[in-house]
């Protein structure tokens, strides 16, 4: 499947589930639940996928539910301070957060202290979206496959980067994954 199909597939899925999920507190309250605006964390900065992916999906809830989703970007600590902010707020459904691989399942094993517990202060409410880690090099290189990239890394240890969106993220994993499986040295550039 190619990529953009495979994104455009992701995003009507991830609406259809999003709308499934608040049609029955809808329904179940009547016209009492959203009296007022909905806070939508996204715990890293805005410009990034995390945040353009929040905001298409803050605008078709918004526009399903008649009520006005905000998001709001609390970056930093890998995801955490966000995270710790959305987990402090009141149990009501005015507050969502866009969790992700990092702020969920890995921060747990990198930090002692989050500022909130993934488990005990967070409720799953749907799965928004995957998103795959791919390996991409610009179309200006030399490399033409994964064995290229893997020669030239082993002949010029750390010399060539990858990128990721910060320590212990999925991303970054990836590329340390990669070189263990492949015996290579990359650059980890943030």
């Amino acid at each position: 499947m190619n990529p953009s199909k495979f994104v455009r597939r992701s995003y009507t899925m991830a609406l259809l589930l999003t709308g499934m999920i608040f049609f029955l507190p809808v329904y179940a309250q009547a016209d009492k639940y959203p009296e007022k605006p909905i806070t939508f964390v996204v715990p890293y900065p805005a410009g990034g996928v995390a945040d353009q992916f929040a905001r298409s999906m803050a605008t078709e809830l918004g526009k399903r539910l008649g009520q006005t989703v905000v998001v709001s970007n609390r970056a930093g600590a890998n995801g955490n301070i966000g995270s710790a902010y959305a987990a402090k707020q009141p149990a009501d459904g005015y507050t969502l957060l866009l969790g992700s691989t990092s702020t969920l399942a890995v921060n747990p094993h990198l930090y002692k202290d989050m500022g909130y517990d993934p488990i005990k202060d967070l409720q799953p409410v749907t799965l928004t979206h995957q998103m795959p880690n791919v390996l991409i090099v610009g179309s200006g290189t030399p490399y033409k496959s994964v064995e290229d990239v893997i020669e030239a890394a082993k002949r010029e240890p750390g010399r060539i980067p990858f990128g990721s969106a910060g320590n212990g993220n999925s991303m970054h994993l990836a590329g340390e994954l990669f070189q263990k499986q492949s015996g290579t040295k990359l650059m980890h550039v943030l």
